[in-house]
């Protein structure tokens, strides 16, 4: 179930983000809104299509793989693998996301 979340100004002049592209940073924002309390969602890229880009015919699996490697890459997310699903950590969750009632 989508959620959703704040975007604090800072975001904006990020010097982390400022190193990946304008099409990361814009993925990064929409996982927020398919992340569960904890900053955990899906890494999926056919998932992550259809959950953040459903109506854009040009964004394709292997660009998602692209931006999502982009977050990697700066440490924004953290890949890992739990009880065999693989899943993306958005490092500082709790320090930019307050979530009322987990």
């Amino acid at each position: 179930m989508a959620r959703n979340r704040m975007i604090k100004p800072e975001f904006w002049s990020s010097e982390t983000l400022m190193r990946v592209s304008r099409d990361a940073r814009l993925t990064f924002i929409a996982l927020w809104n398919f992340c569960d309390d904890y900053g955990f969602c899906l890494n999926s890229s056919r998932s992550l299509i259809g959950d953040l880009y459903p109506l854009d015919e040009g964004v394709t699996e292997a660009k998602i793989k692209e931006w999502i490697n982009e977050l990697i890459g700066v440490s924004l997310l953290i890949p890992i693998e739990y009880k065999n699903k693989r899943l993306l950590f958005v490092k500082g969750w709790g320090e930019h996301q307050t979530v009322q009632h987990k």
